[in-house]
C-alpha cells in the first residue's frame, strides 16, 4: 500500500463514502417517487384515452421493474465494497 498519512487516507475514504451515499440515494429516491405516483393513478377523464393510458401504464411498470433491478444491483455492489466478502 502507498505510504500516505492516516488523516489523508481517512479524508479520501470519507469523500468516497459520501459520493457512494449520494450515488445510491439518487437512484433510490426516484424509485420511491415513482411508486407513490403509480399508486395515485391517473384522473384524466374520457373513454377514448383509456387504451392509451393502459398501454402507457404497462410501459411505465416494465420500466420501473427494470429500474428496480438496477437499484438492487447497485445496493449489492455497495455492500460488496463495504463488507468485502472473501477477503
Amino acid at each position: 500500500m502507498l505510504a500516505i498519512s492516516t488523516g489523508y487516507y481517512d479524508t479520501l475514504k470519507f469523500f468516497h463514502v459520501l459520493a457512494t451515499i449520494t450515488w445510491v440515494g439518487s437512484a433510490i429516491h426516484p424509485q420511491a417517487l415513482a411508486m407513490k405516483v403509480m399508486g395515485e393513478g391517473d384522473a384524466a377523464p374520457g373513454r377514448h384515452r383509456q387504451g392509451h393510458r393502459r398501454s402507457r401504464q404497462a410501459a411505465d411498470h416494465a420500466f420501473l421493474a427494470v429500474s428496480r433491478v438496477d437499484v438492487i444491483v447497485l445496493i449489492l455492489v455497495v455492500a460488496d465494497m463495504v463488507f468485502k466478502p472473501g477477503s
